[in-house]
C-alpha cells in the first residue's frame, strides 16, 4: 500500500510539472522542459515495462542528446525496476540531489492553523499577471535574459497544468508579499512554489498561504496535502513540521557525467 502511496504522490506530481516535451517508453516518461526545474527535466520510472533495460537507457539517451540536455533520472521507492538505482549508479550516473516529500492531513493543518492572524490575500484558479509578476521577482530577480527566459518557460508551463489549481498572492502591510501554488488530482493536494519576499520573512506568511490552499482544497474534496522540500533545507522542514507535515519518502536525482 505505501508504494502505490507513494507511486500516487509521484503521477500527480509529474502532472503538476507538465513539461514542453514529453516522450513515454514502455512504462517511463521521458520530460525535458529547457531545463527549468529538476523534475520536469528527468525520467519518470514509473513502470517496468518489458524492454531490456540496456536498450531503454540507449533510448533515453537519444532523447535527451537530440534536445542537446544530459539523461536524468529521478528515483524514489515506486521506480521501476527496482534495481534501476544500483543500475544506473553502475553506470557512472551520479547523485544529483535529495529531496524530501512530506505529507498531512488536510484537517490537522487546518487544526494547527486555525489561531493564525488573519492577512490580506488574493486566490485565483488560474496564473493572474499580478501573481506572475511577484513569482517572477522573486523567483528570477534582475534583468538577465536568461531569468527572462527562464521566467517565460515557468509561466508556460503553468498554463499546461491540466488538473485544478489555485494561486495565492498575500499581502502583508498593502504589499505583495509572497506567492504559492496548489494543484489538486484525485484528492490529493500538492504545495508548489512558494516564495516569499526577503523582508517578510518569518512573520507567517508561508504559514498562512499553506492555511489558504488547504482550505481551498478541502472544498473540493482533498484529504491529503503533499510537497517537496530539498533535504538540507532544515528551516522549512522546522516550518512544515510546525503545520503537521512528516516526510513519508525521499526522491533523489541520477544524472549522467558531463
Amino acid at each position: 500500500m505505501l508504494t502505490e502511496h507513494i507511486a500516487l504522490i509521484e503521477e500527480c506530481a509529474a502532472n503538476a510539472l507538465p513539461p514542453s516535451y514529453l516522450q513515454v517508453i514502455d512504462g517511463w516518461r521521458l520530460r525535458y522542459n529547457q531545463g527549468v526545474t529538476r523534475r520536469a527535466n528527468s525520467v519518470l520510472a514509473a513502470y517496468e515495462g518489458s524492454y531490456k533495460l540496456e536498450d531503454k537507457l540507449k533510448l533515453v539517451g537519444a532523447f535527451y542528446g537530440r534536445l542537446g540536455a544530459r539523461a536524468r533520472f529521478q528515483l524514489c521507492p515506486a521506480s521501476q525496476p527496482k534495481h534501476l538505482d544500483d543500475f544506473l549508479a553502475a553506470r557512472g550516473y551520479r547523485i544529483d540531489g535529495v529531496v524530501q516529500v512530506q505529507t498531512a492531513a488536510i484537517s490537522t493543518v487546518l487544526a494547527k492553523t486555525r489561531s493564525l492572524p488573519g492577512f490580506q490575500f488574493d486566490l485565483c484558479e488560474q496564473a493572474n499577471k499580478d501573481w506572475l509578476a511577484l513569482y517572477t521577482q522573486l523567483e528570477h530577480p534582475g534583468d538577465k535574459s536568461g531569468d527572462k527566459k527562464s521566467a517565460a518557460i515557468r509561466r508556460a508551463m503553468f498554463r499546461r497544468i491540466p488538473v485544478p489549481t489555485a494561486y495565492v498572492l498575500l499581502c502583508l502591510d498593502d504589499r505583495a508579499a509572497a506567492v504559492g501554488l496548489g494543484v489538486l488530482e484525485r484528492g490529493q493536494l500538492g504545495i508548489f512554489n512558494m516564495v516569499t519576499a526577503p523582508n517578510f520573512r518569518r512573520r507567517g506568511v508561508a504559514t498562512a498561504i499553506i492555511q489558504a490552499l488547504a482550505a481551498w482544497g478541502e472544498e473540493r474534496g482533498a484529504k491529503e496535502m503533499y510537497l517537496q522540500v530539498a533535504q538540507e533545507n532544515f528551516r522549512a522542514q522546522a516550518m512544515y513540521e510546525r503545520l503537521g507535515f512528516a516526510t513519508l519518502y525521499n526522491y533523489h536525482y541520477r544524472l549522467t557525467e558531463g
